[in-house]
């Protein structure tokens, strides 16, 4: 019966990739602006497999998470040519910080040196796009006591931010706070 079981769960896996597929498909990046440094520090939960899956469509060789040679290099690669920061039209650099890779996430670490906080810069982010029609891809401002989301899919891959997508960033328990103290 085991025997059956297992042949069975291996054809159905092998006819079926949405068993071994996520149901999700969004990469998500947390992004603060440092005034001392002044530049934009960012954090981009992505999933691994379509990481992978990515780079394997943009290369002639098999690539490898864990074991490819330069993959720093050609994730780093695949992040410029997908994300675009602009100020005045004119496209900001993209510095490589580093990766965690797991099973389930995985996190890039990037830089950008603006000068100036982003508000007015234009955003894209179309990582994944060529994997998902689904995709959606989320950047999380947090600037000074305030923050922003904005998102991109692939019928909206582009956004200008402005003053009125920040909102005050609410502590509930500040309120809590300050009854305690009385």
């Amino acid at each position: 019966m085991f025997v059956l079981f297992s042949i069975l769960t291996i054809f159905t896996a092998e006819r079926n990739e949405s068993l071994t597929a996520h149901p999700f498909h969004v990469s998500v990046a947390e992004i603060e602006y440092n005034s001392v440094s002044k530049k934009l520090e960012c954090a981009l939960r992505i999933w691994p497999e379509d990481l992978e899956k990515a780079l394997n469509k943009s290369s002639t060789e098999k690539i490898d998470l864990d074991a490819t040679k330069d993959i720093d290099k050609r994730i780093f690669k695949y992040m410029q040519s997908k994300i675009k920061i602009a100020d005045d039209g004119k496209i900001a650099k993209l510095i490589w910080v580093g990766k965690e890779m797991g099973i389930k996430q995985g996190w890039l670490y990037f830089e950008v040196e603006t000068g100036v906080p982003p508000v007015g810069f234009s955003f894209s982010n179309q990582m994944f796009f060529e994997l998902q029609d689904d995709q959606v891809n989320m950047f999380n401002f947090r600037f000074e006591d305030r923050r922003a989301s904005i998102s991109f899919t692939n019928v909206k891959s582009r956004h200008q931010l402005s003053e009125e997508d920040f909102v005050p960033i609410r502590n509930p328990f500040a309120k809590r706070a300050k009854e305690v103290k009385k």
